[in-house]
């Protein structure tokens, strides 16, 4: 500094070389299929997420698939002998997995909802859109998609490729493989048939486990899941001919009448959310198209009528179809009259918790439907008639016009803030449009709401009968309680994620996450001995090792493993190697970044091997790298005839070579043994 005017001047002087800051090790992403993918109202599909707990897992993505019960055999005397279950989709068991091993903050990524038929909605194409959303995210170390597992042919290897090539293309993540399992295919085969589809490219990024684990998760069991696999004396069975008891099959029939509406009520909201996920979104894309027609060049005065009457449509028919008829029971679909219909409830017991819904019912719904009709009458057309009004063919009998009270009336009636009568009047119908989208938008959101309440509603009425009938029967607690003790069988590749994070937290990432027990783990589809891991461990052909997990008397389930799919590379052929790597490589490249463009001379070459050399000490010092001393343990070399030629310089390269001797675990240890010669 050029100093001008007398006096004391004070200078800070850095003398500490910058410092390496360890990026996390442990931070998996979840790609798959989920209940939901809704927050606070924003849509979450196709987004990666960031969560901490498995709560807010279920906040935003919900819980698991309805599970998928095959067959519950009875006894004589109604006592369960054998239960079948399967899960739908897998991805939520793994998360549970996940956290019940000691998993932490991880990232989701749905990819789509739970649809009717899982095996055939699951698709290949989607869940490599959520590893490329994935790709697009800087934090996760680890990649799993446990729902690839239900896909056919070769698609599964074809994901897990995919995935092993982005761990490689960013070196900063790590590929967790299951194997399929299923009824057609046993163990052997399945994992022949993964080593000669992986491939062989980028195997040191990923490592693969199995068996599948019998997981003890409790699980969400309904009357509606079960009722139809019941089986006796060698053919199926109603629940309601397992009892004589007039009052148990009043509570059965109740039951049956309830889940019928429910799904009624259901379907008919799907049908008007369309592909939209809600009425929002539905009205929004019916606005838009009403838009395209009037702003077409050349639409006339009947092509913008016809394109608000399909609006309108949309709108009354949320109000009609839904409540109107729900409330009233004016509809054959549904089971009708008495106290087994949903309607019945909904129109003589909206009280308690259930208020709510009668208020938004009788504030806004049903009255902002009278609004929206009334103004459909404007036109001249009539609101009752929807044959003739969805008839494309109908000529409006009045001009195009609407009073301001018919638009203020509308959110007056909704309780909904109207906006000044004056924006109305004598507005083109485009201006009176215009003025009027953000409080119709308010007034779907609401609707959106209320559907919702209503679903919940309606499950709560399903949940309270169940629960009654719980108390009634004992052959259905008997059936519930089996159903929930059958074991879920879940892909290991959660559950393995977990250790991971537990490993690296206790102990660090250069420990092998191996001979560490599996928590909520009850079980194996498969007993691995000795001998079948032989051909596991090693690959004569190709050396893709394939890590067991095992069940050991006295010590419970085990990993016993912890090779990459480059088991025959003697650099890269252990799991903690490859990950203490990425860690090093990552962790140093993003403290290096304040070097660029800084001037490379020997100021510079110092400060970058002081720093490294100071975090690899820091490592050597925990346990991490071999050595009996540091120089032993790591080298980092930098400078001008070491690691940089002049031209090096002259273009713009700086260059730091560094080696590390990382601990290796200790796969085979050998005790031996022997006699010893008597001496006296």
């Amino acid at each position: 500094m050029n100093y001008k005017t007398p006096g004391v001047y004070v200078e800070e002087i850095s003398i500490f070389p910058p410092s390496v800051a360890e990026v996390p090790t442990a931070i998996p992403a979840f790609i798959g299929y989920t209940e939901k993918a809704m927050y606070k109202g924003k849509k979450l599909s196709n987004k990666a997420i960031e969560i901490s707990s498995l709560i807010e897992f279920e906040e935003r993505f919900g819980k698991g698939s309805p599970i998928q019960i095959k067959e519950v055999t009875l006894n004589e005397d109604n006592t369960v002998s054998k239960v079948e279950t399967e899960s739908a989709y897998l991805m939520y068991d793994s998360i549970r997995l996940y956290f019940t091993n000691g998993g932490g903050r991880c990232y989701i990524v749905s990819v789509g909802e739970y649809g009717k038929t899982p095996k055939d909605d699951i698709t290949k194409e989607e869940i490599a859109g959520g590893l490329s959303v994935i790709a697009k995210e800087d934090e996760p170390t680890m990649l799993l998609f446990p729902d690839a597992v239900l896909l056919t042919g070769t698609k599964l290897y074809d994901l897990q490729q995919i995935a092993l090539k982005q761990a490689a293309d960013l070196g900063d993540r790590f590929a967790i493989l299951d194997l399929i399992e299923n009824e057609s295919i046993t163990a052997k085969e399945s994992y022949k048939a993964f080593r000669n589809a992986i491939g062989i490219n980028n195997l040191l990024y990923g490592a693969a486990y199995t068996p599948w684990l019998k997981a003890g998760l409790p699980r969400e069991v309904k009357y509606r899941y079960a009722k139809d696999s019941l089986k006796k004396y060698g053919g199926s069975v109603t629940l309601a001919s397992l009892t004589e008891e007039d009052e148990v099959k009043a509570t059965i029939l109740s039951l049956e009448h309830l889940i019928g509406d429910n799904d009624t009520l259901q379907a008919r909201i799907n049908t008007l959310k369309g592909t939209a996920s809600t009425l929002k979104e539905a009205y929004q894309a019916k606005l838009n198209e009403f838009k395209d027609e009037i702003n077409a060049p050349g639409a006339s005065d009947s092509d913008v009528r016809l394109a608000f009457k399909a609006l309108c449509t949309l709108c009354y028919q949320i109000m009609d179809q839904i409540f109107d008829n729900l409330v009233t029971g004016d509809n054959p679909e549904l089971k009708g009259g008495g106290p087994a219909s949903l309607h019945y409830f909904l129109a003589d017991n909206l009280t308690g918790e259930f208020s709510s819904i009668a208020t938004e019912l009788n504030s806004y719904m049903k009255v902002a439907g009278t609004g929206l009709v009334a103004m459909y009458n404007d036109f001249a057309w009539s609101a009752k008639d929807w044959t003739t009004i969805i008839d494309a063919t109908v000529t409006p009998a009045k001009t195009y016009t609407w009073t301001a009270s018919a638009w203020t009336n509308l959110f007056i009636s909704a309780s909904i803030p109207a906006p000044a009568k004056d924006i109305f009047e004598g507005a083109t119908v485009k201006k009176q449009l215009s003025s009027a989208e953000p409080y119709i938008s308010t007034l779907f959101k609401r609707l959106d709401g209320a559907v919702g309440d209503l679903s919940m509603a309606a499950s709560r009425l399903e949940k309270g009968k169940e629960d009654l009938l719980l108390t009634q029967m004992p052959t259905y607690k008997n059936i519930v309680t089996a159903i929930n003790e059958d074991l879920s069988v879940v892909p290991p590749g959660g559950a393995i994620a977990g250790v991971y994070c537990t490993v690296d937290k206790n102990r660090g990432v250069w420990k092998a996450p191996a001979n560490v027990s599996l928590s909520g783990v009850a079980g194996l589809t498969e007993r691995i001995d000795n001998i079948d891991q032989e051909d596991l461990n090693i690959d004569v052909n190709a050396g893709k090792s394939i890590n067991a997990i095992r069940t050991f008397a006295g010590r419970g389930i085990l990993v016993w493993g912890a090779r990459t799919l480059a088991g025959n590379d003697n650099e890269w052929r252990y799991v903690p190697v490859r990950r203490f790597f990425n860690m090093v490589e990552e962790s140093v490249k993003k403290s290096t970044y304040w070097a660029v463009f800084e001037p490379n001379d020997a100021n510079l070459w110092v400060k970058l091997k002081a720093m490294i050399d100071n975090y690899l000490t820091l490592k050597w010092r925990e346990g991490a790298l071999a050595g009996s001393k540091p120089e032993e343990a790591f080298f980092v070399n930098v400078g001008l005839g070491t690691t940089m030629t002049q031209l090096d310089i002259l273009e713009g390269r700086l260059i730091v070579d560094i080696g590390m001797a990382v601990v290796r675990p200790a796969e085979f240890i050998v005790l031996r043994f022997m006699h010893k010669m008597q001496e006296s």
